[in-house]
């Protein structure tokens, strides 16, 4: 997978509320010149995300996974009231690839979810990092499949800049 993607859905997703009219994302688009972009994009390193998020397992014993529950939609028939989304934006699944937090505004809530050896890890290993399987997740950032198999669930707030997130107080 191209490290690059996950970081441009975010950013295509704002692009698609600023044309729905909701909100004011230019602001937000011209924080960061595009060379920085593109090197926050390919700068989601192994080490980088366990500095945010604490160890990740990956592999057969991989049943764990981390999804932004806040992160704008990509979606603009989820903008409204000047706001896009929250939408679950996946972060890591057990495959060994990890994609660190950059959140583009606000306080966004990563939620990382452990899982007994009930749930397959074959099923969370096969899902893209992204908005692309958001859906495949609650509300609460578990893996719906996998949710009566939670044997720890962890929540961890970071804001912008995307470049160099920054710990915040969860929202309520």
């Amino acid at each position: 997978m191209n490290p690059s993607a996950p970081l441009l859905e975010v950013l295509l997703a704002l692009t698609a509320c600023a044309a729905a009219g909701y909100g004011d994302f230019e602001a937000q688009l011209n924080l960061l010149a595009p060379e920085e972009l593109i090197a926050q994009a390919e700068d989601h390193s192994w080490s980088d995300c366990a500095t945010f998020f604490g160890t990740l397992t990956s592999g057969q014993n991989g049943r764990m996974t981390v999804v932004d529950i806040s992160a704008p939609s990509p979606d603009p028939d989820k903008c409204m009231f000047g706001h896009c989304g929250p939408n679950n934006f996946v972060h890591f699944t057990g495959s060994g690839t990890c994609t660190r937090p950059s959140p583009p505004d606000g306080c966004h809530s990563y939620v990382k979810t452990s899982y007994s050896e009930a749930c397959p890890s074959s099923a969370l290993a096969s899902l893209e990092l992204g908005f692309s399987n958001g859906s495949a997740f609650t509300d609460e950032g578990v893996f719906k499949r996998c949710q009566d198999f939670v044997t720890k669930r962890e929540v961890v707030c970071f804001e912008p800049p995307s470049g160099a997130p920054q710990s915040c107080v969860c929202p309520a």
